[in-house]
């Protein structure tokens, strides 16, 4: 699929990201990620925690934000709840937009565009299982 509407890049999710001393609940493959040893702070995602001990799954809390991007050296947050260091920073948080949800899926191959209005079910030509093997089951 394109590129994610919230991060601006392609890639499949990963889920807890965690490199020196910061750790991401949920990131796209296609953007930046951070070597386990890398303390560069690049990596952007959802559920954000900077300056924490992820391993252990200790917060500071201080650097804490739920979304946050970057662009010309400018910082973005989404919503209102981040930590005490953004603020003494004086970045501001951006109303948020709505609510997010991940979809997945073994057999859609696209996802409707913007506009469209999601019922509680999203059809999708289907597709027949495969076992390991690749032959039908």
């Amino acid at each position: 699929m394109g590129e994610d509407p919230i991060f601006s890049v392609a890639g499949d999710l990963a889920f807890n990201w965690i490199y020196t001393n910061n750790g991401h609940r949920v990131v796209l493959t296609g953007g930046h990620l951070s070597a386990v040893d890398s303390n560069d702070d690049r990596t952007r995602g959802l559920g954000n925690d900077y300056s924490c001990s992820p391993k252990t799954g200790i917060s500071g809390n201080k650097w804490a934000a739920e979304v946050v991007n970057v662009a010309g050296g400018y910082y973005y947050l989404q919503g209102s709840d981040y930590g005490a260091g953004w603020k003494e920073m004086e970045v501001r948080g951006r109303k948020a937009f709505g609510n997010y949800a991940i979809f997945v899926s073994e057999e859609a191959s696209s996802f409707p565009g913007p506009g469209y209005m999601l019922g509680l079910k999203v059809e999708v030509d289907s597709k027949p299982w495969f076992n390991r093997h690749g032959s039908e089951m």
